[in-house]
């Protein structure tokens, strides 16, 4: 089983928010999103789209490879120190997409982030897919979403904005 977080308060986001908790490994590939990430901002010119990086203001090297992945759109990233648990899923539970990642051409990875995901109730999104377990599950749940390129994953991220910015976009109830 994995923890009921329902009893720590939600940090509600005023703008459209995703969320990365935790460490990054140099087998991750976060170009795909990036770039689909990057594009929205492009194409809607919207200071209102953010996107946070939790807890790996720790990890130097692996924030200062996400910081430059994301040139010239340091006002839609944010990098935080390590929070405490109930800040970091505080911050989760008021994100509009929690964002997964693949472990390169690692196969039966499953991260403990992934529960702490599915306990905060949001929608997912795996980009890029491991085509393996972790796509499975998500599909099978209907927990999120995933994408294998940056033209789904814009698709996606454009979905689920428009719906935001409606007020259209429901939170993930499994």
């Amino acid at each position: 089983g994995f923890d009921n977080y329902q009893s720590i308060p939600t940090i509600e986001s005023t703008q459209f928010t995703i969320s990365y908790n935790g460490s990054i490994y140099p087998s991750q590939d976060f170009s795909i999103f990036a770039a689909a990430f990057i594009q929205l901002i492009e194409k809607y010119h919207e200071p209102q789209i953010k996107l946070q990086f939790l807890g790996l203001g720790f990890q130097k090297e692996m924030a200062k490879s996400i910081q430059t992945l994301f040139k010239g759109y340091e006002a839609n990233i944010e990098i935080t120190e390590r929070l405490d648990k109930a800040a970091y899923v505080g911050k989760m539970k008021g994100s509009h997409l929690l964002l997964l990642t693949a472990y390169g051409g690692l196969k039966g990875i499953l991260p403990t982030k992934f529960y702490e995901y599915l306990s905060c109730e949001r929608a997912i999104l795996f980009c890029p897919s491991d085509a393996d377990i972790l796509e499975r599950i998500l599909y099978e749940t209907k927990a999120g979403f995933i994408a294998k390129n940056t033209a789904e994953a814009f698709s996606i991220l454009e979905k689920q904005y428009l719906a935001w910015k409606a007020g259209e976009l429901a939170h993930l109830q499994p």
